[in-house]
């Protein structure tokens, strides 16, 4: 979320929008967006319509996300952070997209775990790369 934070000047220049689709009910998805201070829009997808319809998956047994959700956690409790219980699905995969005119999908990103998304020069590139009214500058 911080990369795409960073890249809201360069996703302006583009004339790209930014929305952000999460697998939490509307409250916590509020929530979330205050707290990290996101300001483009944000919205609950609680029952994975959207995440089906773009083929987004979970973490699959053996790919190497539950590894690192545990080494996180272990982080976590050493630094003194609270833990709680997960409400969400702590297996559901996120993905990276930039879609164009007439929902022409330009770039498509499938993580094989939850923390392996884009970084913001990858983004940039994909903009940079962009043709028409929607290049960066």
């Amino acid at each position: 979320m911080s990369q795409l934070r960073q890249m809201e000047g360069a996703f302006e220049r583009a004339g790209v929008d930014v929305a952000v689709v999460t697998l939490f009910d509307r409250e916590t998805t509020q929530h979330f967006r205050r707290e990290l201070k996101i300001a483009f829009p944000c919205l609950p997808d609680p029952e994975r319509k959207v995440y089906g319809a773009y083929g987004v998956g979970r973490i699959q047994k053996g790919a190497g996300g539950t590894w690192r959700a545990l080494h996180k956690t272990i982080r976590l409790v050493l630094s003194g952070a609270p833990l709680r219980m997960p409400k969400e699905d702590v297996m559901q995969l996120g993905a990276e997209f930039l879609i164009g005119q007439g929902l022409e999908i330009r770039m498509a990103h499938y993580p094989a775990a939850a923390d392996l998304h884009l970084m913001a020069p990858d983004i940039q590139k994909v903009l940079d790369d962009m043709p028409g009214p929607a290049a960066s500058e």
